[in-house]
């Protein structure tokens, strides 16, 4: 079971995951969430795929203290501020695709960058990017759960580390119980980067090239405790 914050590099995990299982895998839709949450060992058995993931949303908040401990769980979470910039981006792509359908909208829908950063950051929409951290936070407290950051994952095509993958790839396939030889670990790191329907960039430290001072102290109000309980910051002084 891998869960996940939204736009923090779920189709990369998933994808990770396939190629060390040689197993199929499925995120559960949203309209499905009560159904697992009442029976996930029934929701599980009735899968067509042997591995699901999640996006850590609000409603599967009863399933913290009740999910069988014998599953195999693993939690991705990214820098809050790279996850905001994701979203932002997701979001910027959508109006440009209704735009080319109905493009009398162009009078309607402005995207302006700066506003619309200082608007999602608080913005409580489907991403719910802080309750997500804040679950993401509640999910590790569980000793059998894997912690896997996207920027030790992501590799170099991401701005990451090649030995920082090699090693994720191989904490990840030692949780999953498989074992991997060094040359398999190198194949599937080779073959991770980019490739999915929601992939823009994928680069880590982004929001550098977009957070202006008062986003910074926008962002310190709304997650920074989240940020800093993650490991991504030691504290506000960003």
């Amino acid at each position: 079971m891998f869960m996940t914050i939204a736009k923090s590099g779920t189709h990369l995990l998933k994808k990770t995951i396939e190629k060390i299982t040689n197993q199929s895998s499925s995120l559960i839709p949203l309209e499905e969430y009560p159904q697992f949450a009442q029976d996930p060992a029934a929701y599980f058995a009735s899968s067509k795929d042997a591995i699901l993931g999640m996006h850590l949303f609000p409603e599967f908040d009863p399933l913290v203290n009740h999910l069988p401990r014998n599953f195999t769980k693993i939690v991705l979470v990214r820098d809050l501020r790279d996850v905001v910039i994701s979203i932002l981006f997701f979001k910027h792509r959508m109006n440009f695709y209704l735009l080319e359908t109905y493009p009398y909208l162009s009078k309607v829908i402005t995207f302006d960058f700066e506003k619309e950063l200082f608007r999602i950051i608080p913005e409580e929409d489907t991403y719910y990017a802080h309750s997500m951290a804040r679950h993401a936070l509640l999910w590790l407290n569980d000793p059998t759960v894997l912690l896997v950051r996207f920027e030790d994952l992501v590799g170099p095509l991401g701005g990451g580390d090649s030995e920082r993958q090699k090693k994720t790839i191989q904490s990840l396939s030692h949780h999953l119980g498989v074992d991997l030889s060094e040359s398999r670990t190198e194949t599937i790191a080779n073959s991770l980067f980019g490739e999915s329907r929601t992939f823009r960039k994928g680069q880590i430290h982004a929001w550098h090239d977009y957070f202006q001072e008062s986003h910074k102290q926008l962002f310190k109000q709304v997650m920074g405790k989240e940020l800093i309980a993650l490991g991504y910051e030691k504290d506000d002084s960003w």
